[in-house]
């Protein structure tokens, strides 16, 4: 007779047990959504030569306070261009306002256009937020065209017992 008043217990408590899993894992859903962080293009420099191009953002937001400043890792993926890089800390900080913003400026960016992705540390979930903060189109222009000249000048053929062929080249400023 007990053994069907507990089995009787557990299920009219079911639905209980499930609603509350459900509002648990609801409530983690959620806390994902509350580290709300803005990324916003501040400026971008033209390349001169190969790769000194630069691209200065800023991060704020209403939860500018919940995340790890010190961790903060931009990735830069080229959509028209350009060379791709993955997520690094190695963005130089331009000036901070403790609590409200931080702008971050990488100074070695090839000229094409990118998408900027942020990665974070939320300390509201105590977790990493991938990729959720991201601003494209972010073009760096300039001209990257080299002016130099090269010509083979003299040519001397190999032996066949031996490497020994010669190949002259005069290089100039493309003048």
């Amino acid at each position: 007779m007990k053994e069907f008043y507990i089995l009787n217990f557990f299920k009219k408590m079911l639905p209980i047990i499930a609603a509350t899993m459900f509002l648990m894992f609801g409530t983690v859903t959620t806390a994902k959504a509350q580290c709300v962080i803005d990324l916003n293009l501040v400026s971008t420099s033209n390349a001169t030569c190969y790769n000194d191009g630069v691209i200065r953002v800023k991060v704020s937001g209403t939860d500018f306070g919940n995340i790890n400043v010190t961790s903060l890792q931009f990735a830069l993926v080229a959509t028209g261009g350009g060379t791709s890089m993955d997520y690094n800390s190695d963005w130089t900080t331009v000036s901070e306002v403790p609590g409200t913003d931080i702008v971050k400026e990488y100074a070695k960016v090839v000229t094409g256009t990118y998408t900027v992705k942020l990665r974070f540390f939320c300390f509201n979930i105590s977790d990493w937020i991938d990729d959720a903060v991201t601003l494209t189109n972010v073009v760096v222009g300039g001209s990257t065209d080299y002016p130099v000249r090269a010509e083979i000048t003299t040519v001397r053929k190999s032996m066949n017992c031996q490497p020994t062929g010669q190949m002259r080249l005069s290089m100039g400023d493309g003048t």
